[in-house]
């Protein structure tokens, strides 16, 4: 279910971390490589849809924060790192989809975001500066109405005013570049109906580029000009 392979020449490589179900998260943090999905067992030990392998040998670490749902996005800033998915709870503490964790103990901390979910889950995170941008399935974030899609400060939690989307929009993607925020998914922006848009990453105003293509949005990037 996760695998490496050569970024040349696409030769599978031996490293095997041995998911026993999907993996849909995969993010590398220093010599760490962290999984999230919906497996129980990670090189054949237990783990709650989330666990960190070394970059090299694909050997299984102590990391294991203890979850009742799976993961399926990670962002990282110093010592913590942000995961988000469908988890209502996170060792044992209630924390709705998105929480913060220590990287080296899995210790859970209080930063506490107070999403509002639709039966859905935060499907990704994106880190800039002090700024955690997410993409779901959510319509308040810290008491204030968001349609799939917010900000919040890396250290309070608290909502920034980037709003990007009016009401029954669900977010599935994110990707920062030049000065934009790009979103995906099903969205409704200033009254224009699209599923990829581009915003200003503070105010969260439409910067008039919509593409529609036919079919649902999933992860996507961006790099320079594309």
């Amino acid at each position: 279910h996760v695998a490496a392979v050569d970024a040349i020449t696409g030769v599978l490589d031996t490293w095997d971390p041995g998911a026993d179900n999907d993996v849909w998260a995969i993010k590398t943090h220093e010599s760490r490589v962290f999984v999230g999905g919906q497996f129980t067992t990670l090189g054949g030990l237990p783990r709650s849809g989330v666990g960190a392998v070394d970059i090299n040998t694909g050997l299984v670490d102590a990391w294991a924060p203890e979850l009742d749902f799976w993961v399926k996005a990670f962002a990282f800033s110093g010592d913590s790192v942000f995961i988000g998915g469908s988890f209502y709870t996170v060792n044992g503490t209630d924390r709705e989809r998105v929480a913060a964790l220590d990287v080296n103990t899995a210790v859970l901390f209080g930063w506490d975001a107070d999403l509002n979910l639709i039966g859905s889950e935060v499907r990704d995170l994106e880190l800039v500066g002090n700024t955690l941008y997410m993409a779901g399935g959510f319509n308040s974030v810290g008491g204030l109405p968001r349609a799939g899609f917010a900000a919040v400060d890396k250290s309070t939690a608290l909502p920034t005013d980037w709003d990007p989307t009016d009401t029954l929009s669900t977010g599935y993607g994110l990707a920062m570049t030049q000065g934009f925020a790009h979103v995906g998914g099903f969205l409704n922006v200033a009254g224009q109906v699209g599923k990829m848009v581009s915003t200003d990453p503070l105010s969260g105003a439409s910067q008039n580029w919509i593409v529609d293509p036919y079919g649902s949005i999933g992860d996507f990037d961006a790099a320079g000009n594309i």
